[in-house]
Order: structure tokens, then sequence, then C-alpha cells
């Protein structure tokens, strides 16, 4: 894969990227689990470690001219560009296997998957380390039919980049949040003249990985590509240069930086979504805030097309007015998108193949109904089918409200009404006035984010709040936030 190193530097500037590698990578363990290791034996290290140099060491194990090592000299330094990214590189003698163990919590290891590659020279990211932190590592190596052998050694992590915001963790059960997402993806603004940034934290509140959108655009979506291997980072110059949106694109990113493509998207100025075949779709202002927002696309071959129009939309049903969106989600199992619109407070259901709004709920004629009627969403973001065929969208809590919630639907498709079943929120006097979104979690619970309010919670069904995080001296917002469970699912350049 060619690498274009020159837009990584024009495009963004990156805290804290590897060479290419062919080896093959075999999942048998990822960042974010414990594991456990019998060790037979423990190799001796020639070498350094330090704070912010490069941990180097020198296999000794006795060999004979003819019995090459698997691990032979190696190196761990924090990546140049995206500093929380520890590097091995090694040499290796002949084929066989080399992985790493890490710890920067207490009784906590996480594990690299394992490497099986010839010899040659090779390299390995260590992912989910948080800036500025010692971890103690095991890097671990076995040849074919040989008990494994492991060497120890540490090394710390790059500064926290400057203009990252200080947050403030004000509950965490992790006993109770989810153990199937331990880190989230988004975009947040960043501090003094920095920002806005695209971050992965941990529960922890700490920063694992980092990039800033530079070059006078905003980032607002951010989100992993739709088969997970890459991150895709919206640059909206509708925000960021108030010129319509005719400058934005998408970048398409690996976890160690490296910039493999830049999609023009005219228009952009909220959301966006990719397709399994890498299609990218998204709401297209026409100008700024001339009235009509189309929703385009634009296939990998660069064939683009205009799906949909909201102002025709608006006319056929006998409504009138401007058309804003800030969320559009894909969903696989009808093939249709949920396009919300803000402007008229509702989410429209489109016919992905043939551009024809299938059905809408919310405020204009035609919409469903809601029931009970005070269930109403009001001011959605987010809207999605859940895996369980559910409709669930943060919401304002009322017409007008000063309170923001998350409202849970199930569709009755006879009488065409939205039946809340559940909701989270009410009473309690959170509120963000633009942007947010609700993720319901692998094992259950739900993950809400209250954009401007620049806060994450986490709720189990019964609505017990289990992580709470807050951003304190943020005065703008959280895009667009993504729950992970793998960190290597993302490729390594």
């Amino acid at each position: 894969m060619a690498r274009l190193t020159s837009l990584t530097v024009a495009l963004l500037t990156l805290s804290g990227c590897g060479s290419a590698s062919d080896d093959k990578v075999e999942d048998t363990a990822t960042a974010g689990e414990t594991t456990s290791t019998t060790t037979t034996q423990t190799t001796s290290t020639t070498g350094t470690t330090g704070t912010s140099g490069t941990g180097t060491g020198t296999n000794t194990t006795d060999t004979t001219p003819t019995d090459a090592l698997v691990l032979g000299d190696w190196t761990l330094t924090p990546h140049e560009n995206v500093g929380s990214i520890l590097v091995l590189a090694w040499e290796q003698g002949k084929a066989g296997d080399v992985w790493a163990e890490y710890s920067f919590d207490e009784d906590v290891w996480l594990s690299t998957p394992v490497v099986s590659a010839e010899a040659g020279s090779h390299e390995l990211p260590l992912l989910g380390i948080p800036f500025a932190t010692e971890a103690d590592v095991r890097i671990w190596s076995s040849a074919k039919g040989k008990e494994p052998e492991s060497i120890e050694t540490s090394q710390t992590t790059g500064d926290l980049p400057t203009g990252l915001l200080s947050n403030t963790v004000l509950t965490l059960d992790e006993t109770a949040t989810d153990e199937a997402t331990p880190w989230i993806l988004m975009s947040m603004e960043g501090s003094g003249r920095t920002g806005p940034w695209t971050v992965i934290i941990d529960r922890r509140g700490r920063y694992v990985w980092a990039v800033e959108t530079v070059g006078g655009f905003w980032t607002m979506h951010v989100q992993p590509s739709y088969d997970g291997s890459h991150v895709l980072i919206d640059r909206n110059s509708f925000w960021g240069m108030f010129d319509g949106g005719d400058a934005s694109n998408v970048v398409r990113m690996t976890i160690d930086g490296e910039v493999l493509s830049m999609t023009d998207t005219p228009g952009l100025h909220h959301p966006f979504t990719e397709l399994p075949d890498g299609t990218l779709a998204w709401g297209a202002a026409q100008g700024f805030f001339a009235g009509d927002e189309t929703l385009k696309t634009v296939a990998p071959d660069g064939t683009r097309s205009t799906l949909w129009s909201c102002e025709d939309w608006l006319s056929s049903i006998g409504e009138s007015g401007s058309c804003g969106s800030n969320t559009l989600r894909w969903d696989a199992l009808t093939n249709t998108f949920l396009f919300s619109l803000y402007t008229v407070e509702t989410v429209v259901e489109i016919d992905a193949k043939t551009g024809n709004a299938n059905r809408w709920f919310g405020h204009v004629n035609g919409s469903w109904g809601f029931d009970p009627e005070e269930s109403a969403f009001w001011w959605q973001h987010g809207g999605y089918y859940t895996d369980a065929r559910t409709f669930l969208t943060s919401s304002k809590n009322v017409d007008g409200g000063n309170e923001t919630v998350i409202r849970e639907y199930t569709l009755d498709e006879e009488r065409e009404v939205l039946v809340e079943v559940w909701n989270f929120g009410l009473g309690e006097g959170v509120y963000g006035e633009t942007m947010g979104e609700a993720h319901r979690l692998p094992g259950g619970n739900t993950l809400h984010n209250y954009g401007d309010e620049v806060r994450l919670r986490e709720a189990t069904p019964e609505g017990e709040v289990v992580w709470d995080i807050d951003w304190p001296s943020a005065s703008d917002q959280i895009g667009r936030s993504t729950p992970l469970s793998n960190l290597y699912d993302f490729d390594w350049d």
C-alpha cells in the first residue's frame, strides 16, 4: 500500500508512523485482555531503557552458528508521531513467533497479537497505553516446536500532547461497566489554539491515542471504517471556514497515523457514514444555510450521486422549512439510511438503493406517532436501530426542554407508532444543547454522549450510572463517539 507521507504532514498534526509489514498477524491475544503465560526460560538482555529514549537489547541466549535466534537485536521506542504507541522493532534470525505482553496498571496485562514471520526486520505496536506512562514489557519469542522465551524490559510513552483537555471521572464502577468496550473513539475541542482532536480514551479518562485536525477544518463525526480497520476523520470546512462546506473532506488513516486517502465531500457539515463496499455517504448542505440539504454518495471508483433531497421531500408532504442534519446511520438489515433532521425534529428512513423515503418519525406531516404521546423525542441526535430492532436516540426531555435524555422505542408497524420501552436521564438535570448520541453496548448497558455538555455517562438497564466522565474546562462539544473492543482491529501500516 502506497504511503502518502506528504498528506500526513499537510492534513493532520499527529501526536506521536512505522513501516508497512507483510507479517502474518494471528489474533490469539489482543489489547484489553488480561493474559497469563507459563515462562519456561527467561533470556538476559543488554542495552538500556529510558523514560523518553530507546529501549534496546540483544538476545544473549547461547546458540551455535547453525541455530539462529527467532528474536535477535531489538528496540522498544515511542512512535515518532503517535507518542502513546510503543514500537517493538526486531531482527528475526529464523521463522517463528514474536509477541509482547505489557502492563501499566497493577495486576492487569495486555497483549499484542502474535506475529508469525520469517527471518528479517519486523515491527509490532503496543497499543492502549496512555501518554507519559511507563509500561513493563515482556517480549516473547518461540520457534516451531520450541518453548517460548521472554525478555523483560520497560519503556515510557511520549508526552501528552499540548492542547488535550483534562477530565474528571466522577463515577467508575469497573465491575459494572461494559467489559467488552474498554475504549472510546471520539472527537473533541482542544485548549488554546489547538484542535479539534480525534482521541481514544480508556475508562479512567486517560488519552491513549490522539491526532489533531489542522488547517482551519473542524472534526465532529470521527468513526471507524465499516470494517473497523481504519479511522475515518471528517474535516469539514462548513464550520471551520464558513464556506458552505466547499472544501470538506474525509481522511482514512491507520492507527499509526498514516493517511491512506482523502476523499472530497463538498457540503459536508455534520454527519457521514461508510457502507460495506467503501462508499461514503454524507449530508451535503447547499450553500451556507441556503435551505436544502441532500444525501450524497461517492463510491470507491469515484462515482458520485445525489440520492435524496430534503427540500423535495418536504414539498412532497406539504411541508416547508430549512433542512439541516445531525446524524446519518446505515442499517444493514434493511439497506436503508436513518437521516436525522434537527431543523424539523424528524428522522427519515431512506432506501439506500432507490432514494425513496420509506417512513419517518417525528413532527412533520405523515410522521409516525408516539405512545405515550409525552414520550416523543425532540431535538434528537444519534438515533439508530439497535440489534434488538428498537429505535434508540438522544433527545430533549420535552419540546423546548433543558434536559437531555435517552429514549428507546419498539416499532408498532400496524399502528405506525413508536412505543417507548425504556428511557434514561429523566429528572436528572443533565443538559447538552447541541450534538449528543446514545449507544447500546454489547453487555446491555447504554452509553450517553451529551454533546456540548462535554460529558459521557454509562447506565445499566436499571438506570444506574456506572461511568461518568466530565471535561469541566471544555467550552465546546464532544463529537460522535464510538465504543471500541479491540485496538488491534485497526490496521498498522
